[in-house]
């Protein structure tokens, strides 16, 4: 984004990370397009059978539960008839005889999708618990909460988030985060003791199970950026990677979650755990609840993220981070080599800090030239130059 401002202002990129960046030139054009278009739903908005939920799905029906899946692509709903759920056409049809519905969307509006415009509120028979267990923040939460509550008082909300993504989930091992009222506990306990190994209820408010599941994630997303950035090191000092997953293969400091990460980043494998644009949606969230000035490190986390999801990464698991980052250093290395091979180039390093004075000492791969082309130095001879960042 700053390289593209930087672009349209016509000044110089100001610093290597703005050097190396894509701009985002493809979004724009000369004139103004007023062709009509149709805005296209995102493909998990009422998704019923996410990362986590479809997990969840089969781990209910190995646990003996009577469960009804839906999904508004039939395709992914109709594998589980296989194992016994009841494939609905709608979401009217899947919740009519329900005593637990839950929700595990993308987000609030998908979720107020659900609820309002597919009827599943108005379908869900008295005394039914609905165990909203998407992470959609805590206005969000607050929101379906008071909706549930004025529309359907004679039904339970229950917000109840979950930390784990698709491992857990089919183990059934999720941690859940629980806020509802006393009611509803032992109606909704056999569901999640089948999809979660241990459940934590924080009071009868909706929100206060949000709430708590903001503050897992910050961490998570910390720990993410941390085997990142750790990996990352690792490589830039030449470490073998192997080496670096058996340093931390059962240390103290590192948990099995943080483990399998670095496994995974050692194969270069980032097919989705927790994808990186849920991952984003989350810290945002936290950064909402919060306050981004007090939050700095989370702030600038996020925006990291957010131009690797604006990149196209969004559907690769949180740790493609640390690929990222080495691919577009391998990028910037191989653009800095064009640049110092060329013996006739006024740009032989780029500016790296602006409005300051940068002292350089650098061996020439060719003979060094000034601008009018007089040789400064014969080829590998150590040249000192102080360059004017600014």
């Amino acid at each position: 984004m700053l390289r593209t401002i930087e672009d349209i202002v016509g000044i110089k990129p100001l610093t290597q990370f703005d050097t190396y960046a894509t701009p985002m030139s493809a979004s724009f054009t000369d004139k103004p397009d007023d062709t009509p278009y149709s805005a296209v739903t995102p493909p998990d908005a009422g998704n019923t059978l996410q990362t986590a939920s479809a997990p969840m799905a089969a781990t209910a029906l190995r646990a003996g539960l009577p469960t009804v899946v839906w999904n508004r692509r039939p395709e992914a709903a109709d594998r589980f008839a296989e194992q016994g759920a009841d494939v609905a056409t709608s979401v009217a049809e899947a919740v009519g005889q329900a005593d637990v519905v839950i929700t595990m969307v993308s987000n609030a509006d998908a979720v107020m999708s659900l609820a309002t415009e597919h009827g599943m509120l108005a379908a869900l028979p008295a005394g039914a618990v609905w165990a909203q267990m998407s992470t959609i923040g805590v206005a969000g939460t607050e929101r379906l909460g008071a909706m549930a509550s004025d529309q359907r008082p004679d039904t339970y909300f229950v917000d109840a988030p979950v930390s784990g993504s698709k491992v857990p989930a089919e183990q059934g091992t999720l941690m859940i985060f629980a806020s509802g009222p006393e009611e509803a506990r032992s109606r909704v306990a056999p569901v999640f003791d089948a999809i979660g190994q241990r459940t934590l209820w924080l009071g009868p408010a909706p929100g206060s199970g949000s709430r708590m599941k903001l503050v897992n994630n910050v961490l998570l997303a910390f720990t993410a950026e941390g085997v990142a950035n750790s990996f990352g090191l690792a490589r830039r000092l030449g470490l073998d990677t192997d080496s670096v997953v058996e340093a931390f293969d059962g240390s103290a400091l590192v948990s099995a979650w943080e483990s399998g990460k670095f496994r995974r980043i050692a194969k270069g494998e980032y097919s989705a755990e927790f994808a990186l644009g849920l991952a984003l949606k989350d810290v945002r969230l936290a950064l909402t609840e919060g306050d981004p000035d007090r939050f700095r490190v989370l702030a600038s986390l996020a925006e990291e993220w957010g131009a690797l999801v604006d990149s196209g990464l969004g559907d690769e698991d949180v740790t493609v981070v640390e690929g990222a980052r080495r691919r577009r250093a391998d990028a910037g290395a191989e653009q800095a080599h064009r640049r110092y091979a060329d013996p006739h180039s006024d740009q032989l390093v780029p500016s790296l800090l602006g409005g300051h004075l940068l002292l350089l000492f650098s061996t020439c791969a060719t003979s060094c030239r000034r601008g009018g082309g007089e040789p400064m130095e014969q080829k590998g001879q150590t040249v000192q130059r102080l360059v004017n960042a600014s």
